[in-house]
């Protein structure tokens, strides 16, 4: 709990998931609780993965993780054609 508390107060003003629209302070808690304390580990994580932390449905969790990724992009921290790990590892072993 302590780690946890300490992640959150570290996290830039920027990069808090609560600067992406439809995420207001009890959403974010409960991402919090799932590990998600910042809009890149918003955008890294599955839609699946935030609907079971927020119990959203799997089209707002898909929305709000696109959301996040325009907004990385817009703050120069992730490129605009972001590829998924997966994806980077298909294309390296090609």
């Amino acid at each position: 709990m302590v780690e946890e508390e300490k992640a959150e107060d570290a996290v830039d003003e920027e990069l808090d998931v609560t600067t992406i629209a439809g995420v207001g302070a009890v959403t974010k808690q409960k991402l919090n609780e799932a590990g998600i304390f910042t809009i890149l580990d918003l955008a890294t994580s599955g839609p699946a993965e935030i609907a079971d932390a927020t119990d959203w449905d799997i089209t707002k969790s898909v929305e709000v993780n696109n959301k996040a990724r325009k907004r990385l992009v817009e703050l120069g921290r992730l490129e605009p054609d972001f590829v998924s790990a997966t994806d980077l590892l298909t294309r390296r072993r090609n």
